[in-house]
């Protein structure tokens, strides 16, 4: 029985697996013998990727389902609505993929806590009701996710699988994203760093991240290796010797992280 997320008499409480990563049909039916289940990519134009279709559950009133948590909650979110499982399903399909602000449409991974906890943080109350739905509560599965529980004033129209995109995604949106999401990154630096995780020092290392860009490091890993080999160093790292080895167009990232390291530490271009 579930006794973390009571249900009230007129709520039902679903979790969203990501099918991607890990194995949720399985995972339905090995610890409740007659959980509602099925996989959001079903009847879809996605439906040729329904190995990795999200999937979503009910466990039935008596499963085991909750006693595992610590098995599928790093894979998922919670969900408690009063709509019943096939029109809650036909609006998670809406909700796939969402338009940008140039008319296409990208993949939603709001059954991740993470990328969910983002979308809700930058939406207005009307849009993460929009968004949401029939869907008056979102929790976290996870003990250390962004957010325990995000309770909505109100509820939204319920859409369909038809209307898959019909959600928009603004520039304000997407910049408010990549603003938390740099945020985030170069706090996880600092704390990598051993330093202070105020807002002086955040602000610093965006500088760094800002640098490691225009020299040509896409990557986490590579951007990362770059602040820790560049924090505290400014006097190295204007210096002719390492500004040859971060302008070198023939060279790859690999080679002038090395590169660099090598002058930094020994002087040695």
């Amino acid at each position: 029985m579930n006794t973390l997320f009571p249900e009230e008499q007129s709520q039902k409480t679903f979790i969203v697996l990501d099918g991607a990563l890990i194995n949720a049909p399985l995972l339905a039916y090995k610890y409740d013998d007659d959980p509602w289940f099925d996989q959001l990519y079903r009847g879809t134009r996605h439906a040729g990727a329904i190995e990795v279709s999200p999937c979503l559950i009910r466990p039935s009133g008596n499963s085991r389902f909750w006693e595992h948590q610590t098995e599928w909650g790093s894979f998922g979110v919670g969900i408690k609505t009063r709509v019943s499982a096939e029109k809650l399903i036909g609006h998670l399909r809406s909700l796939i993929s969402v338009r940008l602000p140039n008319g296409q449409q990208s993949y939603c991974r709001f059954y991740s806590n993470k990328h969910l906890a983002l979308l809700l943080d930058v939406f207005s109350d009307h849009e993460a009701r929009s968004f949401s739905g029939p869907i008056f509560s979102w929790f976290s599965t996870h003990p250390t996710a962004p957010f325990d529980e995000i309770q909505l004033d109100g509820c939204g129209e319920c859409r369909n699988r038809d209307n898959e995109g019909w959600f928009q995604l603004s520039s304000k949106h997407l910049d408010a994203l990549s603003h938390i999401r740099e945020t985030e990154f170069s706090r996880k630096l600092c704390q990598h760093l051993g330093l202070q995780t105020d807002g002086k020092t955040i602000d610093a290392i965006k500088r760094l991240n800002l640098q490691a860009q225009q020299y040509g490091f896409i990557s986490e890993r590579e951007v990362a290796t770059f602040v820790e080999l560049a924090w505290g160093q400014d006097e190295h790292i204007h210096s002719s010797a390492c500004q040859r080895i971060l302008n070198d167009g023939g060279e790859t990232a690999y080679q002038k992280l090395t590169a660099l390291d090598r002058q930094i530490a020994y002087g040695d271009a």
